[in-house]
Order: structure tokens, then C-alpha cells, then sequence
């Protein structure tokens, strides 16, 4: 998990926009991060574009078996940023177009490929989790193995790039650009909450459309507690 907070000058007027980069399924730690985060925003700027579509019909269907399996093995089964957004009343936008823009067709193809792959591997998974940790939370051996085959970057890691990340530059900017526009036209304070691996592209293109002060930041969840973000913003609401 990692998140900056900014100060917009917007024509003269002060404005707050905030990205939180996530895993999308939550642990108690990072839940806990996000239920200080999220009450102090407005409105919340959401990843994908929440249409229902045959792609994402099809993406539920064959990354459920080992969504459920990482979550049960590695206790990702908190609350995570949206559903507490709508448990706060939050005014939730959805950043993206539809699916049908954003992904080409072998793109999508391939990443339905990776799904129908995943599934017989559960069993791999759960005992690969319970041994070696959650490969996205650092300082485990799972995490610590993830870097190393990406490093390599062998045909696999190579699949595994074009099928989730061939088309980020378009969503991370189509992601920032959104956020702008509600900021601009619609709130005064927006919270952007996106994939953690979107989160350099979507920070990078804000601080080049916006006139941005840096605020407060963390890259990593013990780095949260490390510069007491959470009395910062308890302070700034």
C-alpha cells in the first residue's frame, strides 16, 4: 500500500487530492490504514469503470478460484478501501471507460488465459502462500522471490507484463485525467484509488497536469505508522 496526499492550487483556490495504491484484496494492517484514509475525503475516485460486461463477467469467473485461495491462505479478507468508502457514505466515481475501450482484444485474451492457467494451480498456490507468505506484503520470502523472477524477467514475467500491463499508460493517464476533472469541477477533495503498480504512472501524470504541494506519504504499510500519517490526517478533516 502506498499513498501521497497533495495541496491543489486550483485558480487561487486550496483543494486536497490524495492516491492510495492497493492491493485490491486487504489485510487487517492495510484495512486499518484505509479506515483512517478514506473518512477524511469527500469523494473517491475509483479505479475501472464498474460496467458490467462480458470481459469482466468472464475475468470473475476464472480469477475467482485463486482470488479466494490468496485471500483465505494470506487473510486478505478485511475491508478494503471502496467498501469502506460506501460504508462512510462515501460519493464513489468510477475513473475509467468501459473495458471495451481501454482493453484490445488480444490483450483481453490473454489475460482470460492467465485465469483459466491459475485454476488448476490452486492447490500449488495455498501451500506456496502457507509456506512462503503473501508475495505482496514486503519483508516475506514470497515477496522477496516475486522480485527476483520479475527481475529475470523470463517469457512468463514477459506474458505476464503484456497481459496486465501493456495498456497502463492509457489507464493511468485516463485515470488522472478523470480525477482533474472531478477536482476541477466537482469537489474540493478527491481521494484516487487505483492498483498499487498504477500508482507511479497516476502520481506522474497529476504532478505534471497540476500545480501540487506534497503533503504527507508513505510507501509501505510499517512506513505509515513510522511517520504517524494517521494524527496528520485525523488532523487535517
Amino acid at each position: 500500500m502506498k499513498y501521497r496526499e497533495y495541496k491543489v492550487n486550483d485558480d487561487g483556490l486550496e483543494k486536497r487530492l490524495g492516491v492510495l495504491g492497493e492491493v485490491h484484496l486487504y489485510n487487517a494492517a492495510e484495512s486499518a490504514i484505509a479506515e483512517v484514509i478514506v473518512p477524511t475525503y469527500d469523494t473517491i475516485g475509483m479505479e475501472g469503470s464498474g460496467k458490467s460486461t462480458v470481459f469482466n463477467s468472464l475475468l470473475a469467473l476464472v480469477y475467482t478460484p485463486s482470488g479466494l485461495a490468496y485471500a483465505a491462505a494470506t487473510g486478505r479478507l478485511k475491508s478494503s478501501a471502496d467498501q469502506i468508502a460506501k460504508k462512510h457514505h462515501k460519493q464513489i466515481i468510477r475513473l475509467e471507460e468501459s473495458e471495451n475501450v481501454t482493453f484490445p482484444f488480444l490483450q483481453k485474451l490473454s489475460i482470460i488465459t492467465m485465469g483459466l492457467i491459475s485454476i488448476p494451480l490452486v492447490p500449488f498456490d495455498i501451500y506456496r502462500y502457507l509456506k512462503f507468505g503473501d508475495p505482496s506484503c514486503e519483508g516475506t520470502e514470497a515477496y522477496q522471490k516475486r522480485l527476483e523472477i520479475e527481475q529475470k524477467n523470463g517469457l512468463l514475467t514477459k506474458f505476464q507484463n503484456y497481459a496486465f500491463k501493456n495498456n497502463f499508460p492509457i489507464r493511468d493517464a485516463m485515470m488522472a485525467d478523470k480525477a482533474i476533472e472531478i477536482l476541477q469541477t466537482r469537489s474540493n477533495n478527491v481521494l484516487v484509488i487505483c492498483g498499487k503498480k498504477h500508482f507511479p504512472g497516476v502520481t506522474a501524470h497529476l504532478q505534471k497536469k497540476l500545480d501540487l504541494e506534497e503533503r504527507a506519504s508513505f510507501e509501505s504499510v510499517s512506513d505509515f505508522s513510522q511517520k504517524d500519517i494517521a494524527k496528520r490526517l485525523t488532523h487535517n478533516i
